[in-house]
């Protein structure tokens, strides 16, 4: 298994791992699919490219993770799959993901809040990441 699920107080720890930043945030994503268990109304496949600029690596998990969130709350789109992610020269992470476009939750089981900063950790070289969720 690539990732592991922690319980951290009244938050979610998820620790993953890979060789590349491809497969770390591979292993982020289908941590947080299988952290986020929900039963969609209505849900048709959609796929989503963007790039998020960034500081270090640090930073790019932050908004990455909180992009998750985002696309969830605002959008109604719960991604389930890192399709593609590579970093350019400049410091910007481009990516691919899928996942569904819904109408509505019918149930679900948690749903983060946000992502912070205590004990955050990106590092491709180690081959381990770690992100802590308020729920």
């Amino acid at each position: 298994m690539p990732y592991e699920i922690l319980d951290h107080t009244a938050d979610v720890e998820i620790r993953f791992y890979g060789s590349s930043v491809q497969e770390l945030l591979a292993s982020f994503t289908e941590a947080w699919a299988n952290l986020t268990l929900f039963s969609l109304k209505d849900p048709s496949v959609h796929i989503y490219a963007g790039e998020i600029p960034f500081e270090n690596y640090t930073d790019m998990l932050y908004r990455f993770a909180s992009f998750f969130i985002e696309q969830l709350e605002v959008d109604n789109f719960y991604i389930n799959e890192l399709r593609s992610a590579s970093i350019s020269s400049s410091g910007t992470l481009s990516y691919e993901l899928g996942g569904f476009l819904f109408s509505e939750v019918n149930g679900y089981s948690n749903i983060p809040k946000a992502p912070t900063y205590h004990q955050i950790f990106f590092d491709p070289e180690k081959g381990y990441g770690q992100i802590i969720f308020d729920l």
